[in-house]
């Protein structure tokens, strides 16, 4: 837990289910990448719990990695080859596979970034909770919609859109399957070509 979020969380928690209370044992997610700076932003709510993989985030060199990688979002962290193995590695390269095999795993390494709500670890998402974190996390969105950098969103589309009031009338790219939260062709007809020019003029400008 991120010291600015302990009182939200912990005022949260103490009326929170099982399901939606926060695991304030874990680091929150990392930033995965700089919406500011990304051709692409992906939208989901928040990172969630799993008992099969929450030992992972207690490993010392993860640990290590979510601390730097906190204090210098360079590229979306789960993407990286090094955590590809790992639970988070696996969920992201699954839900992002159709984009990265119509562009690269480098590509979208470098010109997507992820947008939550919130990054604190809870098997469901709670409207109590509010933190500072998540504040700023909204206010880099809006910034991002701003400069007219597309989003798509993966997930909770009506969550987001109460928000913020820069999101009730966004342009979002809605998916067809909210379940599946998969960037594809299928799931997103309108926003997955979009993606696909976005990343590969931000691949080509910057080679």
């Amino acid at each position: 837990m991120l010291p600015i979020d302990r009182l939200a969380v912990n005022k949260c928690n103490s009326k929170a289910s099982p399901r939606t209370r926060v695991h304030t044992n874990l680091l929150p997610d990392p930033p995965l990448g700089d919406p500011l700076t990304a051709a692409v932003v992906v939208l989901a709510l928040y990172p969630s719990f799993d008992e099969d993989t929450a030992e992972e985030h207690k490993d010392p060199w993860q640990e290590h990695e979510f601390r730097i990688a906190m204090a210098t979002p360079e590229d979306f962290f789960w993407l990286r080859d090094d955590v590809a193995h790992t639970g988070g590695g696996r969920w992201w390269r699954n839900k992002l596979a159709p984009l990265i095999e119509a562009t690269s795993v480098e590509a979208v390494r470098r010109h997507v970034a992820a947008g939550h709500l919130h990054q604190c670890h809870s098997k469901s998402s709670s409207p109590l909770l509010r933190p500072p974190s998540g504040r700023y996390n909204l206010e880099v969105i809006r910034k991002a919609l701003g400069s007219g950098i597309p989003a798509l969103v993966l997930t909770g589309l009506p969550s987001w859109r109460v928000a913020d009031s820069a999101f009730r009338d966004a342009p979002f790219y809605e998916p067809r399957s909210p379940q599946s939260m998969v960037v594809s062709p299928k799931n997103m007809p309108e926003g997955f070509p979009v993606a696909v020019n976005a990343v590969s003029t931000a691949l080509r400008e910057t080679d």
